[in-house]
């Protein structure tokens, strides 16, 4: 590439416009025109196709690089949801199993289902819950089964 220089030049104010809509840095523009100008033997319109062409397929890898960059974001995202459902269905299995220990001991003591008893209370305290809740999911568990 050749030494560059300072120099101005006079654009119609909708060409500018358009330059400034489309991010079009103005010297690189004029100067890949001329080159291609020159390269074509001085046949403008394959001089701005060529140039046009390229435009397009720098855009083209752009949009592309974009999209690799979303799905790798959309990727992480739903290892993320799959890392939280995994998380929330072995809190899941983990609030059974504390049932399942509280029932047994509840029974194995024989302690009528009674949020004021306080081996119950203790059982609650134990999975987490208060002692209502407790007798409610120790009874809706034992309807269904």
């Amino acid at each position: 590439m050749g030494e560059r220089f300072s120099t101005s030049v006079n654009l119609e104010r909708d060409h500018a416009d358009w330059m400034d809509e489309e991010n079009i840095n103005r010297s690189e523009f004029i100067n890949e025109l001329i080159t291609q100008y020159r390269e074509n033997e001085g046949r403008m319109e394959e001089a701005i196709q060529k140039y046009r062409a390229e435009q397009l397929l720098e855009e083209a890898n752009e949009l592309e690089n974009e999209g690799e960059q979303k799905k790798r974001k959309a990727e992480r995202k739903r290892e993320k949801a799959q890392e939280m459902l995994d998380a929330s269905e072995s809190v899941k299995e983990q609030t059974r199993v504390d049932l399942d220990e509280a029932r047994e001991a509840l029974e194995e003591a024989n302690v009528p289902l009674d949020p004021s008893n306080p081996a119950v209370k203790t059982q609650a305290e134990n999975v987490g819950l208060t002692p209502v809740e407790l007798v409610e999911k120790l009874q809706e568990d034992g309807d269904a089964e």
